[in-house]
Parts: structure tokens; sequence; C-alpha cells
């Protein structure tokens, strides 16, 4: 049964960071789409429309640039069916390995007025952070723009911190996709890398690492999702 990545549109922070232009890495703190983004996401309704047919699961990490990506990729009257028919999910776990200011997340009530198709309800305040992050910054106080990045920039996310969440999706995965035969995760770089690949050791760095999928910007990934026993 298949599963589809789908990795969000050019965002600024791409964009900024081909051009070799970032002076200023909090601006881009859960930062848009670019143009170039938008046009890609619009491209995307072709492919879209097809495995729309079968009538998926979708599952949206809660960025900014993921939301902006299916929103433009897929019809608005397309998404309200979606979400009245509970097919439409947003999903924390699927957010960004939280590396950068733009992994930053928004909170739910911004999101909700940006984003009125989609509900945001079952999210908590600090959505982007794991339960050791949020007590460190439980304990602090932020910046004069509330992106917490002077503190969590010395308690970045750990490579199996993300690995955990790579798991618990997939069980997540395994759960539902029986019911729904077909399951699309609009998601991130560095999660699709750690999602699709597998754990061997490399000679060349004599040390064991993820070998996966790196996917381009806009680009669709199919796993085929065993069957559970």
């Amino acid at each position: 049964m298949p599963v589809f990545c789908v990795r969000h549109c050019e965002s600024e922070f791409n964009q900024h960071r081909r051009l070799g232009t970032i002076s200023d890495p909090e601006r881009f703190v859960d930062c848009s789409l670019t143009k170039e983004g938008m046009r890609q996401a619009e491209q995307l309704r072709t492919k879209l429309n097809i495995l729309l047919a079968a009538d998926p699961l979708i599952l949206v990490s809660p960025l900014t640039r993921a939301l902006q990506t299916l929103e433009l990729a897929i019809p608005s009257e397309r998404l309200q069916e979606l979400r009245e028919g509970q097919k439409l999910q947003v999903f924390p776990l699927l957010r960004e390995h939280l590396e950068e200011p733009c992994d930053i997340g928004s909170d739910p009530r911004k999101l909700k007025n940006e984003f009125p198709w989609c509900s945001f309800e079952s999210l908590e305040p600090l959505w982007y952070l794991n339960e050791q992050q949020k007590q460190i910054i439980n304990h602090s106080t932020p910046n004069e723009h509330q992106t917490y990045w002077p503190i969590l920039a010395s308690h970045l996310e750990t490579e199996d911190q993300l690995l955990e969440r790579v798991e618990k999706t997939k069980k997540h995965i395994s759960t539902n996709i029986e019911q729904h035969h077909t399951i699309l995760l609009f998601g991130h770089a560095n999660f699709f890398h750690r999602f699709t690949g597998t754990k061997l050791f490399d000679p060349d760095t004599n040390e064991y690492d993820y070998f996966g999928q790196w996917l381009a910007n806009g680009e669709i990934y199919e796993l085929e999702w065993p069957r559970t026993e």
C-alpha cells in the first residue's frame, strides 16, 4: 500500500541559503514559500489530483512552508472535504529536524488565522519542541521576538530524538494504512531522509549513517508500505 512523501516547495530560507545571503537566520523563523515555491506548489496539482482519487489520509507538518505547499497544491474545496471527512490531520511529529531558526514553529492561534481550512485544536503551544527542550524553555525568558532561538541554539534536537519521531510516525502509519490504503505526508527534507533511509555502515567515515532519499523542493516520493500482520 502506497505512502507518498511530499517535500515542501522552495522556502525563503532555501532560497537565501542557495544564494548565500543568510546574514540574520532569525528572520526566517517559520518562514514562508517564495514566489518560486508557490509556483512549484501549484504545479503539483496535476499529480496530486491523481493521488486524491484514492481518497487518502493526509498528514501535514504544522510548519508554515508545509501548510502553504498543501494549500496551493490542493483546491480549497477539496481541502474542506478532507477536513470534514477527517482525512486531513496536522501531525507535529512530521516537523523538520530542529537545526535552524526556520524550524521553529508558530503559535497555533496564528496558524488558525492563516490556515482556516485546517484544524489546530490538538496542537500544543510549543509543538515544535521535544520534552527536553520544553523544560529548558519553561525555565528561561524568550527574546523580544519570542523565537527562543538564542536558547535553542545550544539545545538543538539530537539525531536520536529525530529518529524517535520517525519511528513514532511509522507506527502511526502502520496503524492507519489498512483503513486508508493510501497516505500522503507533507513534510521536510531531513525528516524524509531518515524516514526513507536505512542505517548502514559507511566505510568512508567509519561510522554508521542513514542512507535515504534526499527530496528536492516539491518532489513526491512513493514508498510501498508493508501490510500489517
